[in-house]
């Protein structure tokens, strides 16, 4: 028999608890406290928000300006239908509101991505963390949670070591690995299936992709700032690429990476395939080429090439072709049929991609099929909730995974 002094330190009882004080978190903290319900959130850092910090490299791109409708289409195929609720219960336009109520005006970057005036992502911050104390939520810090306490398929509140904190509903909003000094951690993942809930397998995603195609060896540094990046049917990116070295990296390449990171688990061979100017078809290219041919015949190749690619990429694409030092005039069939596959459907041999300490995200996390999606509801627990990155959604760059934070917190936080 235990003695009295091994039991946990029982809390006052919270109708709510939050796990995690990111944007979800908070933000779901907030509504939930609105609707006079009692609410802690328990973090594991020493303070709220550190991922959010660090978000745009410090500046917070925190939505953008497309409606919630369009916003959800940007996200993967597979999980359009599910965030498609939450982004319609709190849009992108109510979002911008939210801030611009309390303060903290936005200033657009290419006429579509919304960061604060003062570009300063603590802004944000400020604003949940002022509303998060206009209601009363408590949060505490330097809490891991340690396990959960369920019975009949309730939640009766959770563990952190010594500590027991009860609760009529919990809400998960923890995130994953990514960025573990940041507060990633997935400990959350390990509890949750020791339980036997669905949590589907992480992988690092918002993160460069490793190469060993050989082509791109040696165009450390250079940005192509336009291109068309495509895994398959379903999943393909557009932007800007830069070339690191033993890779690529820049928005095209990072909107990719978690769906490239969970092919390769089971997929030996992953290729992605690069237009390098998708407003280019191959007949246009082909054009050029002719063109070189009839009036500058003796030009190289790669010069040829230069008139539209940075001079490095022009001659990395003509020697992988075989027309390295080759004349416009005496390029072979065989040399242009190649040349023109790369130029619109370069292959690009993937070998991994970035670790977990340089991942903004990651795929996986609580099964979107075990959640309903008009309330984040748990499908096996009925007092669970589950909010942002905790769940399997990943979306593109520019705004989109801080606007499903927030969306997706507000409706958790509803508790329907």
């Amino acid at each position: 028999m235990r003695k009295k002094s091994d039991w946990p330190m029982m809390h006052k009882q919270a109708q709510v608890i939050i796990i995690g004080a990111g944007p979800a978190g908070l933000m779901a903290a907030i509504t939930a406290a609105g609707q006079g319900k009692q609410v802690k959130v328990l973090e594991c850092l020493h303070a709220p928000g550190r991922k959010l910090l660090a978000s745009g490299a410090g500046k917070c791109n925190f939505t953008n300006m497309l409606p919630a409708a369009s916003m959800a289409e940007c996200f993967p195929p597979e999980q359009r239908r599910f965030v498609r609720p939450a982004l319609l219960e709190f849009t992108p336009e109510q979002v911008r509101d939210f801030f611009a109520r309390r303060g903290v005006n936005y200033k657009l970057t290419d006429d579509f991505y919304c960061f604060p005036v003062s570009e300063k992502a603590d802004d944000i911050l400020q604003v949940l963390l002022a509303e998060a104390r206009l209601h009363n939520v408590e949060i505490i810090c330097n809490k891991l949670v340690s396990d959960i306490k369920i019975v009949n398929n309730q939640i009766q509140g959770v563990y952190v070591q010594d500590e027991f904190y009860p609760c009529n509903y919990l809400i998960a909003a923890a995130g994953g690995p990514g960025f573990p000094r940041l507060g990633g951690r997935g400990s959350l993942d390990e509890i949750f299936a020791r339980h036997g809930l669905t949590i589907n397998k992480r992988t690092p995603a918002l993160c460069g992709i490793k190469s060993s195609s050989s082509w791109l060896q040696n165009l450390a540094g250079i940005v192509l700032e336009r291109v068309k990046l495509t895994l398959d049917k379903n999943n393909y990116s557009c932007g800007t690429l830069l070339f690191t070295g033993d890779g690529i990296s820049a928005p095209a390449a990072l909107d990719l990476a978690g769906r490239v990171a969970k092919q390769k688990i089971t997929t030996k061979e992953v290729q992605l395939y690069l237009d390098f100017c998708p407003e280019k078809s191959r007949e246009d290219w082909n054009d050029l080429l002719e063109n070189a041919r009839k009036n500058t015949g003796k030009r190289l190749i790669h010069n040829v090439l230069s008139d539209i690619l940075p001079h490095a990429v022009a001659a990395a694409l003509a020697n992988a072709s075989g027309a390295g030092s080759c004349e416009a005039s005496v390029l072979s069939k065989t040399q242009r049929e190649c040349l023109l596959n790369m130029l619109t459907a370069c292959p690009i041999s993937v070998s991994g991609v970035e670790s977990w300490e340089k991942a903004m995200a990651s795929t996986g996390g609580l099964s979107c099929s075990k959640l309903k999606s008009k309330t984040l509801q748990s499908r096996e627990l009925n007092n669970l909730y589950a909010a942002g990155e905790f769940i399997d959604v990943d979306g593109p760059c520019g705004g989109y995974n801080i606007q499903w934070a927030l969306s997706s917190g507000h409706l958790a936080g509803m508790l329907k």
